[in-house]
């Protein structure tokens, strides 16, 4: 199975994507040990500042005799946000917030089109892209006004939709009203009454989340696996993680039968490594056995690189701070991590920032001389 990307989560969709500094970097001679120098991560309001000072930083790293600084060693593939679906779950999102504000209102026929509109916003993207339940919700927002209005054949039919989306989903009946609770329990009823089928997911990785149609349904266990059963039709299921890449692929389960589906979980360049990658910048310490670090690993031996320089740029102002760290293949964690407050007094800043600077010098000059950046 093919492993594939997904676009930013929200909480990311305003952070810089960790590409390259715009033409800065580039020092040291040919054949010389490459540090790669990836581009400070900020929000865009502080994005000018970030890069004012972490350029000191990169410059001073540039000074280092026997080093090839270059900041267009770029892990591929280089991942950016895909704002049509950031836009169209935002909107959708906020279509279920009005279709649940109209349905308490005692407004059903008008939480019913806004569900609709909701779910002709995120129909071009695949369900497994899409917020963990968003789409089943829509669905059976849609079946809540249908039945409300008595419309229970166009009901039948959302909540069938609602059930291939997540076959776990029961109706709440403290609060739903009876009659679609009936309509709900009777279709799950039809639906049990059907042979199931067996689906195990091997994920290679424990605590691995496994979706159908973007719901989660459980987690791997310690072997890595989760074992379900279905009804049978068609679906799409993915494994995920934080610091790996989604493993994504299509199915059909026949009654009666047991399927093995296989998705290795692949760390790349993908927003999950970014966003971990971020994480481990801001929280150092909690870090330790992440993917994160297969991630950096992996793109160490890409790009060939004997190092690779990141940064965060957080906060707004006395409250700011420019976090570095420094990363060597075959380490489990930052060779050097340093966290610069930035005040907004130009002359303390120059100083704080000049002293990580000065002590990545030190460390630079140090592996230069062997100990960490010799030939392997």
């Amino acid at each position: 199975m093919v492993a594939v990307e997904v676009p930013l989560p929200r909480s990311l969709a305003l952070v810089a994507v960790l590409v390259l500094l715009p033409a800065a970097a580039q020092a040291g001679k040919r054949g010389d040990p490459l540090l790669a120098v990836w581009d400070v991560a900020s929000g865009d309001a502080e994005r000018a500042e970030a890069w004012h000072w972490y350029g000191e930083v990169v410059a001073a790293a540039g000074e280092v005799e026997g080093l090839r600084v270059d900041s267009g060693a770029v892990f591929r593939p280089s991942v950016r946000p895909a704002e049509g679906r950031v836009v169209a779950v935002a909107s959708a999102e906020r279509w279920l917030e009005a279709a649940w504000t109209a349905w308490r209102a005692g407004e059903p026929a008008v939480a019913t089109e806004l569900a609709r509109d909701a779910l002709r916003q995120v129909e071009a993207f695949p369900a497994t892209r899409l917020p963990d339940g968003l789409l089943r919700e829509l669905h059976v927002m849609e079946a809540r006004g249908l039945v409300a209005q008595g419309r229970d054949d166009a009901g039948r039919a959302a909540l069938r939709a609602a059930l291939l989306v997540d076959p776990s989903w029961v109706p709440a009946d403290r609060w739903e009203p009876a009659h679609f609770v009936a309509a709900a329990l009777a279709m799950r009823a039809e639906q049990e009454l059907t042979e199931h089928a067996a689906l195990v997911v091997s994920a290679g990785e424990p605590g691995a989340g496994v979706l159908l149609h973007g719901v989660e349904q459980g987690r791997t266990g310690a072997d890595g696996t989760l074992s379900l059963n279905l009804p049978p039709g068609l679906y799409d299921v993915a494994v995920r993680k934080p610091g790996f890449a989604d493993a994504i692929t299509s199915i059909q389960l026949r009654p009666g039968r047991e399927l093995a589906v296989e998705l290795q979980l692949e760390v790349r360049n993908s927003p999950g490594f970014q966003e971990a990658l971020l994480s481990a910048l801001a929280n150092p310490g909690d870090q330790r056995g992440a993917p994160v670090w297969a991630g950096l690993e992996q793109a160490a031996r890409q790009l060939d690189a004997r190092g690779i320089l990141v940064a965060r740029f957080a906060g707004a102002g006395d409250g700011a701070v420019l976090q570095v760290g420094l990363y060597l293949p075959g380490r489990g964690g930052w060779a050097l991590w340093r966290e610069a407050p930035i005040a907004h007094d130009l002359a303390r800043d120059e100083q704080v920032v000049d002293a990580l600077a000065a002590d990545l010098i030190e460390r630079l000059l140090r592996e230069v001389q062997g100990e960490v950046l010799a030939a392997r």
